[in-house]
Formats: C-alpha cells, sequence, structure tokens
C-alpha cells in the first residue's frame, strides 16, 4: 500500500511493503486459529486476517506522518528502546524474542518507536480543556478544524449492466484437439513443485477407539457439574405479546401501486415562506404506479393546502425525480420540498394514489420529543380500549407497528433477558401474568406489553447433562493425549532415541502405517491424477481437509523443511500429524491426465466466453453510442424473462475502499465479487464519473474486470456529507472535557445497577452425598450432636469443600440452586437443614456464621467517582477512533489487490 497523508506545505508519503504486511499477519493470534477452521470458510477470514493486519499497518503509518506533520517527537531514540528493553527481560530473552518475530534490533526498535510515537500522539489528541473553557465558539472551532473526522460516507447511485462470459454458457464447443495444443503450447505452467518424500504419524483423536481410551470418574462427571452449574441453566423466560406505535415522525402505507416510507421530517423558516421537507422511499412499484407533483400535499391547521412544485424540488439536494411512473425500477428514493406561507402550521400530509389517499398527522414530527409524545397519547387510548373489553391480540393486530409481530396478534413468543432492549425487559419481567405494562418508551416507540405466562428458571439435572459431560471431557483429553504421544514422539526422533517406523506401529492411524508410515510422493497443491487410485486415496484420507489438496498447514510446514527434519506437531481439521522429510526430489512434466484436460477445457471455454462478451459488448456500444444504461440493459437482456437489476441507489463510496468497507450484497456477482467492496476497476470507473461533478448522461463502458463487461452511469453523487455540529454538539463538549455529563452518569449507573449493590451473604458449610439413605444418616448422627466438620470430611463427595470442613466461599441468592437456598435462607446462625435434593446429589447445609448484610445500590460519591471513571474511559476510546477516522479521511491510501491476494 501507498499512503499519502496532506499537510499545509505539502504531502508526507509512505508504504507498507509485503514483508511487513506478512510478519503482522502471522503476529495475529487469529491466524494461529486459521488451522481449526473448516476448510470452506478458510478463505474468507484469510483475507479478513491480511485486511485487518493491513488497516493496523494503515493507522500506525497515518499516526507516523501526522506526528511528523505537527513534529511531535518522543524523548527516545530507536536504539536506546532496544537497549532499554535488552536489559529489562534480559539479554537471552530479547535475543529469543528477536528470533520468535524474526526482527533484526534494528527493526525492534523501529517497531517500538513507532508504538511509542503512537503513545505521545494520543496524549496530545485527548489532551482535555477545562470544562469553563468549552463555550460554544470553541465547540465550533474546533469542529471546524477537526471537520474531517465527522465525514460520512459518500453516497453513491448508478445505473449498471455487467455482460458476463457466464452469459454464453453453452454457446462454446472446445474439441481435444484445441486442449492438446493447448497443453503443447504450455508445457511449462503444467510442472509439479517440487516433491517430498515423508514419513508421517497420524492420529485422529476423535475417532471412537481413540475417545473410548479415556476413562471418566463418576466423581470427575460430578466435579465438572457442580463448577458449570451456571452452563446448565436454562434462564427465566416470559411469554408476552405487544402493540408498538411508533414516534410520529416516521410513517409506512401500502397503497395501489406502491409502498410508501416517510422519515426524516424538517422544517425551515425562509425569509418570505417555511419550507417543509421529508424523505420518501418507494418500493414494490408496478406498472400501474404513477407518482407526481400532485401526488403529494400538505394541510395546515386552517385547511390550507399545498403542493410540491418543480421549483420547490429543483432547489433540493437529493431531491425525488418526479413523475415516477412503471416499474423500471425495484425502488426509488429522495427528498420531498413544499413550500407553505410563513405562518401556516402544518397538520397532516397527503399522499394520493389515483382515487386513495393517506392521510399522516404531521403536527408532531418536527421534534422527536414531540413525535414521541403523540405515539405515548395513542398508546394510552389503545390501552384505554382494552382495559374496557377490547381483546389484546385483536387490537395488536390493527394498531401495532410491528409488523412482523401484528399478523401474529402481538404474540412475541417466550424470550429470556437479553433479547429485547432494557425498558422492554424490565417491564416484561417485572408484570405479573395475565397484566399489561406500559406504555413503555423504548427507541423504537412506546410499547403496550400484555404478559401471558412467566417460565421460571432452571438447572438441568445431572443425569441430563450427564452424556454431554462425558463427551466433552473425552473429547478434551483426547485431544492432550494426542497432542502429548506426537510432542514425545517428535522429541524421540529428534534425539534418536526411537525410530520412525517403529513410534508408527505404535502411534499411527492412517493407512500408511502399513508401509511404515511412508506417504506417496506429492508435490503442492491439487491431489490429480498423477497419483495412482491408492496413492490418492491415502494421500486424501491423511493429509487432505478438503479431499482435492493437500492441507495448507502441512504443505506450508514441510514445503519449508530440510531433509532430514522432524516438523512439528501440526493440526488440521483430520486430527494432528508428524512428519520426517526424508528427501527433496525435482519437479517433474504433468501428464495430459483426464483432470488436467478438464481443467485446460474450462480454461479455453472461459477465454471463448469472455471473447463471446466482449464482442457483445463492443456491438452493444457501437451500435447505441450515446444510449443510457437502461436502455443498453433492455436491449441487451430483450427476451429474457428473468428480470436483472440495473438500478442501484444511495450506496456508500469512498475515495480509500478497503475490505468490509460496504454493505453491497445485492451487487455481488455484479460489480463486487464479495459483496462488500467494489471491484478496481469499477470503483476507478465511478470515481472517474463523478471527480468534476458533471457525470449526468456520461455512460462509462465497455469496462473489463474478472467479472466482465460493465456500462456504468452515475446518476447521483453526494460527496463532503458530514454530521451537523448541532447534533453533536453535546458529543464534542465530552470530547473536548473528557467529563460525562451528569445525565450519562446517572444512565450509567441505572443501567448497571445491580454491579454497584452489595447483596446480602451467607457463609456456609455444606454436606454433598449420592443417594438419600447416605443423607438421611448423617442428618441423623448430626441431630445426635455429631460435628459438622468433620462428617464433611468423612462423607462430602464434593472433595474440595470436605478438606475444609464443608466450608464453601459465601453465598448470595441465585449461586445455590432453589431447593437448597430457600432452604439455607430459612436458617438461623448454628442450624442445618434437613437433605436437600439437588442436581448434583442431596445436601446438608450449615449456617457458619451470621448474615453478611447487603446494601442496595445508591449514587454515592465514590460510586460517581468509579462511573466516571469508565465513562472517561469510553470518551477517550471515542475521541481517539475520532482521530483514526479523520486521518484516514484526509488520507489518501493506494492499496494493490493483486500483491495482497498473492501473500
Amino acid at each position: 500500500a501507498h499512503i499519502s497523508y496532506p499537510t499545509q506545505t505539502a504531502s508526507l508519503t509512505t508504504t507498507i511493503d509485503v514483508e511487513s504486511l506478512w510478519k503482522s499477519v502471522k503476529d495475529s493470534p487469529q491466524y494461529q486459529q486459521l488451522a481449526q477452521m473448516p476448510a470452506g470458510i478458510k478463505g474468507f477470514y484469510s483475507k479478513m486476517i491480511k485486511e485487518r493486519a493491513l488497516e493496523t499497518l494503515i493507522t500506525m503509518s497515518l499516526v507516523d506522518l501526522f506526528a511528523q506533520a505537527n513534529n511531535i517527537k518522543p524523548q527516545i531514540t530507536a536504539q536506546a528502546i532496544v537497549e532499554r528493553d535488552m536489559q529489562r527481560i534480559s539479554p537471552v530473552e530479547f535475543q529469543r524474542e528477536l528470533r520468535r518475530q524474526g526482527l533484526t534490533p534494528l527493526e525492534w526498535g523501529q517497531k517500538r518507536l513507532k508504538q511509542v510515537t503512537m503513545q505521545a500522539v494520543a496524549q496530545t489528541v485527548v489532551q482535555p480543556v477545562p470544562p469553563a473553557s468549552a463555550t460554544e465558539s470553541f465547540l465550533k472551532s474546533y469542529y471546524e478544524n477537526n471537520k474531517a473526522r465527522f465525514k460520512l460516507d459518500d453516497q453513491i447511485s448508478f445505473n449498471h449492466l455487467l455482460i458476463s462470459p457466464a452469459d454464453f454458457t453453452g454457446e462454446t464447443k472446445i474439441s481435444d484437439e484445441q486442449v492438446k495444443n493447448y497443453f503443447d503450447n504450455h508445457r511449462k505452467d503444467f510442472v509439479s513443485s517440487k516433491r517430498l518424500s515423508v514419513s508421517h504419524i497420524y492420529i485422529n483423536p476423535q475417532t471412537p477407539a481413540y475417545l473410548n481410551t479415556i476413562e471418566v470418574s463418576d466423581q470427575e462427571i460430578r466435579r465438572r457439574y457442580s463448577q458449570n452449574l451456571d452452563k446448565y441453566k436454562v434462564p427465566e423466560k416470559v411469554r408476552a405479546r405487544h402493540i408498538l406505535i411508533k414516534p410520529r415522525n416516521t410513517f409506512d402505507k401500502d397503497l395501489p401501486g406502491f409502498s410508501i416510507n416517510l422519515r426524516n421530517f424538517e422544517k425551515e423558516v425562509m425569509e418570505d415562506a417555511l419550507l417543509v421537507s421529508f424523505d420518501a422511499g418507494i418500493s414494490k412499484l408496478n406498472t400501474s404506479t404513477n407518482i407526481g407533483y400532485d401526488s403529494f400535499a400538505i394541510e395546515t391547521e386552517d385547511n390550507r393546502i399545498f403542493y410540491p412544485t418543480t421549483a420547490s424540488q429543483e432547489n433540493t439536494e437529493g431531491a425525488l425525480e418526479l413523475p415516477v411512473t412503471g416499474a423500471t425500477k425495484a425502488a426509488v428514493s429522495g427528498k420531498v420540498s413544499i413550500l407553505l406561507d410563513k405562518d401556516a402550521l402544518p397538520r397532516e400530509l397527503i399522499v394520493k394514489s389515483g382515487n386513495v389517499s393517506a392521510n399522516f398527522v404531521i403536527s408532531s414530527a418536527f421534534n422527536e420529543e414531540d413525535a414521541f409524545a403523540a405515539a405515548k397519547k395513542e398508546s394510552e387510548k389503545i390501552l384505554a380500549e382494552i382495559n374496557n373489553g377490547k381483546d389484546f391480540a385483536k387490537m395488536a393486530e390493527v394498531h401495532s407497528q410491528d409488523t412482523g409481530s401484528a399478523k401474529k396478534g402481538g404474540d412475541l413468543g417466550a424470550f429470556a433477558r437479553g433479547a429485547m432492549v432494557k425498558p422492554f425487559e424490565e417491564a416484561a419481567f417485572s408484570t405479573n401474568t395475565g397484566e399489561i405494562a406500559g406504555p413503555i418508551r423504548s427507541q423504537f416507540g412506546y410499547h403496550l406489553i400484555k404478559v401471558e405466562e412467566k417460565i421460571p428458571q432452571k438447572v438441568k439435572k445431572l443425569d441430563e447433562v450427564r452424556p454431554e459431560i462425558v463427551a466433552e471431557y473425552k473429547q478434551q483429553m483426547a485431544d492432550i493425549k494426542a497432542e502429548n504421544e506426537l510432542a514425545n514422539c517428535r522429541q524421540k526422533l529428534i534425539y534418536k532415541t526411537d525410530d520412525i517406523k517403529n513410534l508408527v506401529k505404535l502411534h499411527s492411524m492412517g493407512a500408511s502405517r502399513k508401509d511404515d508410515g511412508k506417504l506417496p510422493v506429492f508435490f503442492k497443491g491439487k491431489i490429480t491424477d498423477d497419483y495412482s487410485e491408492t496413492q490418492k486415496k491415502i494421500l486424501k484420507d491423511e493429509i487432505s481437509e478438503d479431499g482435492i489438496s493437500i492441507s495448507p498447514e502441512i504443505e506450508s510446514s514441510l514445503f519449508t523443511m530440510q531433509e532430514n527434519q522432524v516438523s512439528k506437531v501440526i493440526r488440521t481439521s483430520k486430527g494432528l500429524h508428524l512428519f520426517v522429510l526424508h528427501e527433496i526430489l525435482e519437479p517433474v512434466q504433468l501428464s495430459l491426465t483426464p483432470s488436467l484436460k478438464a481443467k485446460i477445457h474450462n480454461i479455453l471455454e472461459e477465454e471463448a466466453r469472455r471473447e463471446l462478451a466482449k464482442n457483445a459488448a463492443q456491438s452493444l456500444r457501437s451500435d447505441y453510442p450515446d444510449a443510457g444504461v437502461e436502455f443498453l440493459a433492455q436491449t441487451y437482456k430483450a427476451g429474457e424473462e428473468t428480470e436483472v437489476k440495473t438500478s442501484f441507489e444511495d450506496l456508500p463510496i469512498s475515495a480509500n475502499p478497503g475490505f468490509s468497507s460496504y454493505a453491497l450484497s445485492d451487487a455481488a456477482g455484479m460489480f463486487s465479487e464479495d459483496g462488500r467492496t467494489y471491484l478496481p476497476e469499477v470503483h476507478e470507473t465511478l470515481m472517474n464519473l463523478v471527480k468534476n461533478g458533471e457525470y449526468k448522461g456520461k455512460v462509462a463502458g465497455p469496462v473489463e474486470s474478472d467479472l466482465g463487461y460493465h456500462f456504468i452511469e452515475v446518476t447521483n453523487y453526494q460527496g463532503s456529507r458530514h454530521e451537523k455540529f448541532e447534533d453533536i454538539k453535546d458529543q464534542l463538549k465530552e470530547w473536548v472535557t473528557l467529563q460525562p455529563s451528569q445525565e450519562d452518569i446517572q444512565n450509567f449507573f441505572e443501567e448497571n445497577r445491580d454491579q454497584f449493590a452489595k447483596p446480602a451473604k451467607r457463609e456456609i458449610r455444606q454436606i454433598v452425598v449420592k443417594d438419600e439413605a447416605t443423607a438421611n444418616e448423617v442428618y441423623q448422627r448430626l441431630k445426635k450432636g455429631e460435628i459438622f466438620a468433620l462428617l464433611a470430611k468423612k462423607f462430602s463427595i464434593d472433595t474440595g469443600s470436605a478438606q475444609r470442613g464443608g466450608l464453601i466461599p459465601a453465598v448470595k441468592k441465585g449461586q445455590l440452586s432453589k431447593s437448597l437456598e430457600e432452604a439455607v435462607w430459612r436458617l438461623e446462625k448454628g442450624e442445618f437443614t434437613k437433605p436437600v435434593k439437588t442436581p448434583y446429589g442431596y445436601v446438608i447445609a450449615y449456617m457458619n456464621s451470621e448474615e453478611i448484610p447487603g446494601s442496595k445500590a445508591e449514587l454515592t460519591p465514590q460510586v460517581t467517582s468509579t462511573i466516571k471513571k469508565q465513562l472517561r474511559q469510553k470518551i477517550q476510546e471515542e475521541v481517539w477512533m475520532s482521530f483514526i477516522k479523520g486521518l484516514q479521511n484526509k488520507a489518501y491510501v493506494i492499496r494493490h489487490p493483486q500483491t495482497i491476494e498473492e501473500i
């Protein structure tokens, strides 16, 4: 990647090379996890790991360039850092760490210096100002000076046609002679890698026979069960219905010919008029759709009617293009603006479709709190009707604006804590069965909640989860056992205390065991027909994860080894492996096997289809040089039954595209291969079309990419979009002062009240036994006056507490099983319970001391100070992330995708 950061005088530049990215990838913990992943998702995750590593390096480089531009220098040199670190961790350990990371001392110093520089920049960036200094003018200046931090993604809309080689499937014929000629002319392309002769010890620890070598005691099962009770808890649930009334600033309606969504209502007082604007999203268009200027109207409190005009729409950024007729697009969106008299009070928005109209009360739509208040008023009206005998489910069907549950009478099914937003959850779990809670406000609007059932929490019994515990234990222990066995084998081979043939006979599970562990000589990549059927089966069964190619983990390790070297223990999805490399052999010419013929056939077919696609694209442009993309698409797809999407609205775009930057899933296979980034050729074309702002009517194409040939026509572009100062003013004040507001502190306290409460605790001793008979015997002996602690040591199967006379750490409510908890909380000091049946056995509990009293959560100065520290750290993180975002928005980064792909 090439990185350029502009300053007032010139641009500072730097590069990230292949070696730096590779080292960063290898050092990431996710890279080590790749070996455990199924083959099908490794490709995706490897791309993600590379991009994350690259993004980190880009960020560090930008911070370094910012430091240079602003003369921020740490008070230490790279050499001084090396000397300090060497003394801190000892010279021997330092040299070992250098070898592990593959760094020279100079590279270590430079890497650490960048980290120190980043810390110095961070201290500068998050340096707070006194609250008294954070005036309106100061915040405004901060906003303007750091505007790059508040930039929103640019948005682009365009029409697109792809002429793909796949469109010509079945229209090409490749002969055997063409295949042979291609092979003869490209023999050098069909040569194997160097080949390896190895011996292999292979263990799959998850085979039934191997798992059965692991024994598990009843004591171990009980121990695991008692230590993981939370894992076996089935949480408390509530079954409920609800009615949602959204704030009255967002409206949805199905009308004949289209569906409409209305949102973002705004008023602007002008010199002699009042401008009302709103976003209109229109979908489900069909041939009868006909939306014009007279389809929208605002009626005022004094019954006057106003309509949008050509003038009001032409002066609106991102305006909805009217009229909208037919079904040339799946959906359209844009702003509608209507000029009213300056003294007018908007009351209703009317949307018409033919003779049908929908009226929306918008008097509250221009202020969020007013919109919520209107929703609350409507909720209270519905609640009154339900209280007067109306059926809740039927009212939900008619009134609820949660379309998913409304069709089911508002039924949400059963849900546990964490499934719903906090206000909804608290209301539902604190309301009795059969009662109605509400109106309850959430970010979605106001809810009426009818609780239909309370399902209490329970813990699964030991016998229910015994098979699960046994299976989990055996799998863990078998894996550890196999790894230890191979590690021991490796040591024996390295120190020559045993030979590979004997170790293979003792441990290996593969078919190669019959040949003393020797695998067929193999080369990198696919397991082709150059191997015999017997050889292919052995390679696929032992060292291939997908049945097609040599496992990447094995390949990357073995092809870097020297002759007579012993590999590390390698883990793949097949199991664990240990290799001895006997000989490295020269490459061989691959023969024209059926599989290679099929490969060449596919190559030639793809070339032929691509040529047909190229000719079709060039002919289309030649025949209709001035046509728009929609016309070209209709002409190209004429006669086809399947409708192809050609219009794309409001997609994000940036001059610096990166992996996972966008949501382009609808375009996967059209102008995005992965649904997350534009193809480089398409991205470059889009940026060139919009760079001077004169893109209307311009058609680019045919543009060639890996997917085929593209025609592109930009229909709308919105750049230089920023968050508004008024919307983030309060947040900016927190950023510059690093002081959370009292409201934030109070909200944090309310949301985390349990964190600051001190529950009452009880210190108890316990005796746990397997059966009821033993429990009764112990209980009778206690009644006769025998000492609890001594009986616990003698009888309790909970070995951990038995050694301490049954004493366990002080417990609070919710930590014990329900039946035991009820019995314990009835005890006085010195009393003991009767035997209580629990999921993990029979328990007798003894109250060892007086209850340790708890206390309710209160927003004391100490609690306030704790919350402030937590929120201050959160604010610092927000400031730093916004700073990084600002650097990225100002910089220009050129990635080299092909190079990244090859790493």
